[in-house]
């Protein structure tokens, strides 16, 4: 595709937002997405456990393809994931409100699918970050955006093979103090509100199995970790450009972001991260073909009956591909 511009709004943000709400809206639609993560670690050990591990997640890739259905209450997503040498497909359902993953069935016995619905009874709210915490962080946000060379927005002619199509380009580009002020600010924001203790108890801890014990003040000090990292970056920036369409709606997104820590802070393991994401939606408010096996008692286990610590001898056992 070429682009050819034409001249910008003055209510070029406005617009924007209005296109991202509109597009949040869709009832029935496809999504694409691509994630890559390239990661330097500061390591200079050989033949250990954590080389290996590190040699894995140095350069991660992520696929998704999603169809949705709001009206039907049907979602479907397949992904694939590949930390360097090792790939999984791993294809996720939504149905019902109820949601189930299809992974690893033959770890599993006879079930086909892993039901990850967990505690029913519980409100919506307990389930996700306050709204009060949201329009804190989306009016820091707006600020930011409104900051002189932050926000740009330019009417444009796409070139494509039925000929040039009127769109409207969007591009984002924060720079490193304004990502430090960004990201400091939503991590005080999570950890000084309730936030902090949904996000741990509504999260799967597998103690019984005896591989993983996470508790509250872990995840708060991991949290803190990333922000000294972040604090201290030299070289941290985003950039990110959408496409609207006609119509209004936002139909691709391209975001990259970079992270850096300084030459001499060897007491960080990341050195470097460069992850660079794409996506596409199209077919929108159009009918979804979504065909998938039903879940049924009989080819479901629910998450609380899986047997993790199997799994994870399984997927320590595999062949790379």
């Amino acid at each position: 595709m070429a682009f050819t511009s034409v001249g910008c709004s003055k209510n070029d943000l406005t617009d924007y937002v209005k296109a991202v709400k509109k597009t949040y809206e869709i009832k029935k639609g496809t999504s694409k997405a691509d994630v890559q993560f390239n990661t330097e670690f500061n390591f200079n050990s050989s033949g250990t456990f954590e080389k290996e591990l590190y040699d894995l997640l140095r350069n991660a890739k992520f696929s998704m393809n999603i169809k949705i259905d709001k009206e039907a209450d049907i979602m479907l997503s397949e992904m694939y994931v590949n930390l360097g040498r090792v790939g999984q497909d791993i294809n996720f359902y939504s149905l019902n409100d109820r949601q189930y993953i299809e992974y690893l069935s033959t770890v599993i016995e006879d079930k086909k699918y892993i039901e990850l619905t967990k505690n029913s009874n519980n409100s919506d709210s307990d389930n996700q970050i306050s709204e009060n915490t949201l329009n804190m962080i989306k009016d820091k946000w707006t600020e930011i955006l409104k900051e002189e060379n932050v926000f740009k927005g330019n009417k444009v002619l796409v070139s494509t093979d039925e000929g040039e199509v009127k769109a409207t380009e969007y591009t984002i580009e924060i720079n490193n103090e304004q990502f430090k002020e960004l990201a400091g600010f939503v991590i005080d924001a999570v950890i000084e509100s309730d936030d902090i203790n949904k996000l741990y108890n509504n999260s799967w801890k597998l103690e019984d199995s005896g591989e993983i014990s996470f508790d509250n003040e872990d995840l708060k000090k991991t949290i803190q970790e990333i922000r000294k990292i972040i604090n201290e970056s030299s070289n941290s920036k985003l950039l990110y450009k959408a496409f609207m369409d006609m119509d209004g709606y936002i139909v691709e997104e391209n975001i990259e972001f970079i992270l850096e820590t300084d030459e001499d802070q060897e007491e960080y393991i990341i050195k470097k991260i460069n992850v660079q994401c794409n996506t596409k939606n199209f077919n929108i408010q159009k009918e979804q073909n979504i065909d998938f096996e039903k879940p049924t008692p009989e080819n479901t286990i629910k998450i609380e009956d899986v047997d993790f610590q199997k799994i994870f001898i399984s997927i320590q056992g595999r062949r790379f591909r």
